[in-house]
Order: C-alpha cells, then structure tokens, then sequence
C-alpha cells in the first residue's frame, strides 16, 4: 500500500520533487489529479495550482475515492489554523487529534442506504503519533467551518466553550471521507494568525500565506518524516 499527502495553504507544490510525475485516478465523483515523488508518495494540492480551489469546493470525494484507487492506506495533510489559544502562536505546528465539524457540508461517501461509521478517536492515532514523534508538537481539536469566510468574533467564543484549539475550513471534511474509506488520516495544523476576536488585527489570506512561508520548511519536513 501506498502513502498520500495533501498539501494546503502554500504548501502543495513544496512537497513535489525533481522527479514527481502527474498521475490521475478516474473515480464515480470525478478525476483525481496528483503527484507521485521518486519515493512512491503521492502528493495532492488541495486547492489546485495557484490556490483557486474554496474550501468549500474542495472535490473531498474525489480525494477519497482517488487515492484508494492509487492503493493508498495511509494520508496526511497540511491545514492553515487560526489559533483559539493565546499560548499556541502563529508560527507553531500542532497534531490535530480530533474535531467539531460546524461546516454544514454533510459530505459523506454513503448517500445510498445507511451506514454508520465510528469515529473514536477523530483522526488515526497512529498518524497523530508519526506527526507528533516527527516534531509536530501539541495535539489539538479542529473545529472545521465552511469558509470561504472567516469566523466572527462571537463564533470563536462558542467554538472555544465547545472545546477547540484551532479553526480552519477543511480537515473534518477530508478526515470523514478518508475514515469511510478505511484510510488512515491525519493532520498537521500550521498556526498562522490568532482568530477573530483574540486577535488584536483584522484576518487576512495574505497574512496566512505569509505565516505558512515562514513555516513552511519545517511543515514539509515534518509531512515527509511521518509519512515514511
């Protein structure tokens, strides 16, 4: 079997090599485009090539189905966050380890019959221990919001009495399609900004883009290390 990794915010096209080749995978809910580097692992860029991809967009079933098409059993990824906590700083990496999922999508690989899938713990903890032995830091829970907007002041005060460490707008979604396809899945959270209401600033994409450049090497190398 084989191991993915979907690259978020800045960090997709860092994790190809000199000697990636395109590979897709045709799949019930479109084509998978992606990447496969000289050591075998497969690479997606979540919002495609120059971030035209919204979160709420992101083709997640096609991930899904894509990467079991490949023979992919194991995917990590990277996520932009917003920090709920004044001690987790921009600049810091941290493991999800589980999440809330207030998107709204309801994106499931199940719309014919019922089928209910468990979800202890959120995400793979023997991707959390790869990322964390790797150098990823703290274990956090995700709260996952629609997007493409950010949150307001007063939604990060429920969310942080709900019990979040960090915000950002996709890692519950693919952690459900992956756990319903029997992949192994993980994330790595990439701290660029304090959230609305804690920050002292107005949010802007151009100031998470600039906190993931300045995260970005030690991101990659943390990816690559516990995808091995």
């Amino acid at each position: 079997m084989a191991t993915a990794i979907i690259g978020g915010t800045g960090i997709g096209n860092l994790l190809q090599d000199a000697g990636c080749e395109p590979v897709q995978a045709a799949t019930q809910f479109g084509v998978l485009q992606a990447f496969r580097r000289k050591d075998g692992i497969f690479v997606i860029a979540r919002h495609g090539r120059g971030h035209r991809v919204p979160p709420h967009k992101v083709p997640y079933k096609t991930m899904a189905a894509g990467l079991i098409a490949l023979g992919v059993d194991k995917c990590l990824s990277s996520g932009a966050v917003g920090s709920l906590d004044p001690s987790l700083k921009p600049g810091e990496l941290a493991a999800v380890s589980d999440f809330i999922d207030v998107s709204g999508r309801n994106v499931t690989m199940f719309e014919q019959g019922v089928h209910h899938t468990d979800f202890t713990p959120g995400v793979s903890a023997a991707v959390l221990q790869k990322l964390q032995s790797a150098g990823a830091g703290r274990a956090v829970v995700y709260a996952c919001t629609n997007g493409p907007r950010y949150e307001t002041p007063a939604e990060i005060r429920m969310l942080s009495a709900l019990g979040a460490d960090v915000v950002g707008m996709t890692v519950a979604t693919e952690a459900v399609v992956m756990r319903e396809m029997g992949i192994e899945y993980g994330s790595l959270a990439i701290v660029t900004n304090y959230a609305a209401g804690i920050s002292d600033t107005e949010l802007s994409h151009e100031e998470v883009v600039a906190e993931v450049k300045k995260a970005a090497s030690r991101a990659v190398r943390v990816l690559l290390d516990s995808a091995r």
